[in-house]
C-alpha cells in the first residue's frame, strides 16, 4: 500500500518551510540571527587577552569556529562533549552555579544557555570571579517576551514535551527553561548590581523551527518575524538577543 511514513512526511514539511524561508529572505533559517549577532562577537572578541571560556558548551559553537583549541576551555555538565565537541582542547565538567576553577579569563561566552539557569545572579557573580576587569560575557539567549518563550512558561511539562516532541521528534525538553534575566531591562540591572556594564545589546527577530512542520503556521510567524524586526517599538517581544557585559 501506498503512502509516505509520518518522519518521511515531517521531512517533507520541514524542507518545505525552510525553502519558504530561503526565498523570502535570501537567507538558511539556522543562519539568520547567527549573521545578524556574529559582528557583535567579533567586536566583543577582538582582541582578546587570555583565554575564552564556553560557558555550557555543548557539542558545538559556531562563534568560536576559527579559534584555537589552545585559547578557549568549554564548561559543561555533560562529560560525554569532551568526546563530541572537537572546539576546545580542555574542559571543566561541571554546573555552571558552582565555582569555577579558573582565574585571569580574557572573555566567557554563553550561547543559547542563559534561559536555562535556575538562579543566573550566582551564574554572574561566577563569572566575574574569573574574568580580567574590562573582560566581556557574551550571553547569547531567547528573550523573555517572546510568545515562545512565554509558552514555555505558561504551559505544564506534559504539553511542552508534547510540543518538543512534534517539533523535534524527541520525547522531552532536556533542560527546563526560566527564562530569567532574559530582558534588556532585567539584564541591565542585573549587571550592575554584580559588577558589570552593560554595553551593547541587540535583539532579532526568527521564526520559530518549531512551526517547521505546519507551513502555513510557519509563514504567519514570517510574517510577525518581518513585522518585529522593522519596528523598534517591538523590540521586546523579538525572538533572540546578544548581550555583552563587561567586568567593571
Amino acid at each position: 500500500m501506498g503512502g509516505f511514513a509520518p518522519d518521511s512526511i515531517g521531512r517533507r514539511l520541514r524542507t518545505m518551510s525552510m525553502t519558504l524561508f530561503s526565498r523570502l529572505y535570501g537567507e538558511e533559517l539556522w543562519q539568520y540571527d547567527q549573521s545578524r549577532f556574529r559582528p557583535v562577537v567579533c567586536d566583543a572578541l577582538d582582541p582578546i587577552d587570555g583565554v575564552i571560556v564556553d560557558a555550557a558548551c555543548g557539542s558545538w559553537n559556531a562563534y568560536l569556529n576559527g579559534w584555537t583549541s589552545g585559547n578557549t576551555i568549554g564548561i559543561d555538565v555533560d562529560p560525554a562533549v569532551q568526546d563530541r565537541n572537537h572546539i576546545h582542547g580542555r574542559f571543566l565538567i561541571q554546573d555552571l552555579h558552582d565555582e569555577i576553577g579558573l582565574q585571569e579569563v580574557g572573555a566567557i561566552i554563553s550561547v543559547n544557555t542563559w534561559e536555562h539557569l535556575q538562579c543566573p545572579e550566582i551564574v554572574l557573580r561566577n563569572f566575574r570571579k574569573i574574568l580580567k576587569k574590562g573582560a566581556p560575557l557574551i550571553i547569547i539567549a531567547p528573550q523573555r517576551h517572546h510568545y515562545i518563550s512565554l509558552l514555555n512558561l505558561i504551559l505544564p511539562k506534559r504539553l511542552q514535551d508534547l510540543a518538543w516532541r512534534v517539533a523535534t521528534s524527541h520525547k522531552q525538553m532536556p533542560f527546563p527553561a526560566y527564562y530569567r534575566l532574559c530582558s534588556r531591562s532585567s539584564l541591565t540591572r542585573a549587571a550592575a548590581a554584580n559588577g558589570f556594564d552593560l554595553v551593547q545589546y541587540r535583539s532579532s527577530a526568527v521564526a520559530t523551527p518549531w512551526l517547521l512542520t505546519v507551513p502555513p503556521i510557519f509563514l504567519l510567524a514570517c510574517g510577525w518575524m518581518s513585522l518585529t524586526n522593522r519596528f523598534e517599538v517591538l523590540a521586546p517581544l523579538r525572538s533572540s538577543f546578544v548581550a555583552v557585559l563587561r567586568k567593571k
